[in-house]
């Protein structure tokens, strides 16, 4: 009877390795998720707390409408920062994630010959089987949603802050 080598559970250590570390790269991304939305959700808040401060003071005070704009526009900026960098996160998590789960299915060698071709990572943004007809807009995705909310919110501000100027100076 031949004698296994000595490193014979190396193949199953490397597979629960890779196996392990794919969802730990799996729950960062994931929890980055969860940040992404807990501070679209803090500075949506700031942003609408703002807003109700300005109505009240363009009516009654012009030129603290004017600073209340400009602080919204502070605002606003912050956030847009703050949302570059949690898309750039999001995008680097999942390349992570796509790179755990190409060591695991190496790892896996001539037993990942039975996962189904068609099998996905977490995070991959390719179409499923049988969901080709379904659209995916490159340009508003869910993770570019911040950004495109506090761009916008920049360019209402400026101009909030350029007509309260016009209000004072009437």
């Amino acid at each position: 009877m031949a004698e296994e080598p000595k490193d014979s559970k190396a193949p199953e250590q490397l597979v629960a390795f890779y196996a392990e570390d794919y969802k730990s790269k799996v729950a960062y991304l994931v929890g980055q998720f969860d940040r992404m939305w807990t501070r679209f959700n803090l500075f949506l808040t700031l942003e609408t707390a703002i807003f109700a401060g300005f109505g009240a003071a363009f009516l009654q005070a012009p030129q603290l409408a004017q600073v209340v704009s400009l602080a919204g526009a502070a605002v606003s900026l912050l956030w847009l920062f703050t949302a570059n960098e949690d898309r750039n996160l999001v995008k680097l998590y999942r390349g992570h994630v796509r790179q755990a789960f190409d060591a695991l299915k190496t790892s896996l060698g001539t037993r990942s010959a039975t996962i189904d071709s068609a099998y996905c990572h977490v995070g991959d943004k390719s179409p499923a089987p049988g969901t080709e007809g379904q659209r995916r807009s490159g340009l508003f995705t869910i993770t570019q949603m911040p950004r495109w909310a506090a761009g916008t919110l920049l360019v209402l501000w400026l101009l909030a802050a350029y007509f309260a100027s016009l209000r004072l100076n009437s």
